[in-house]
């Protein structure tokens, strides 16, 4: 899987129609989207609760056997509620509409829909995932471009091209609990094994000190017993 500091996001389609699932896949493939495919929300379930850290919407019909795409947005949202849903469906019921978007539903588009507007619609939903050249957490000023941490006393940290490669996978995945190995997959991709788990525990341990007021009671970079680490910020 490619980095997504290479802007490579990861979408699941749960669709019944055959057709339409392999069309919309293709679109969004050319987009640059990695896609992963359900026929029915049971399988979509499966498949978002063995990915969840590495998906980044889901793109749900709603008339779907095995479980409909109301009850699959219900259960994903309470696994994670700011995890974006957007329904696709047959059905223009005032009613349904309101419903689903009352569950969380970030968009909702019937069918039939023109392409266009479902790529543009779903760039805008992934839009949030984009993250400035310049970004401030707990008043320590990033610059990815120069590679520099500026702190509130005026000194600079030079970042190594890992550390903000890290940094902004933290940050574009706020909130959601990263492994380790996952960690290692993404960042240093199919060079892996020039790292270890204990890398990732250093640049944390970096992290901590640049960025937290009291590095032992972080408030944003925080352990995950068993599973490796997440970046919280409200």
């Amino acid at each position: 899987m490619h980095a997504l500091i290479e802007n490579k996001y990861n979408i699941l389609l749960a669709d019944d129609e055959d057709n339409l699932r392999e069309i919309i896949a293709f679109n969004l493939e050319q987009q640059g989207y990695n896609v992963l495919l359900a026929k029915n929300g049971k399988e979509a379930l499966y498949i978002f609760m063995q990915k969840k850290n590495e998906l980044h919407l889901a793109l749900l019909d709603i008339s779907m056997p095995s479980m409909n795409g109301f009850e699959l947005c219900e259960k994903i949202k309470s696994i994670d509620k700011n995890f974006p849903v957007f329904f696709l469906t047959v059905r223009n019921d005032r009613e349904d509409k309101i419903h689903g978007l009352k569950m969380g539903a970030d968009d909702y588009l019937t069918k039939p829909f023109d392409l266009e507007e479902l790529l543009l619609r779903v760039k805008k939903i992934l839009s949030r995932y984009n993250i400035t050249d310049k970004i401030a957490i707990n008043k320590r000023e990033i610059d990815f471009n120069a590679l520099r941490v500026k702190l509130p006393n005026g000194q600079e940290y030079a970042l190594s091209v890992k550390e903000a490669a890290l940094l902004k996978y933290f940050i574009q995945n706020k909130n959601k609990a990263l492994s380790r190995q996952q960690i290692l997959n993404i960042i240093w991709e199919d060079k892996a094994d020039e790292a270890s788990y204990r890398t990732i525990d250093n640049f944390v341990v970096l992290y901590r000190k640049l960025f937290e007021d009291d590095s032992k009671k972080p408030q944003f970079f925080l352990s995950i017993r068993g599973i490796g680490y997440t970046y919280k910020n409200n």
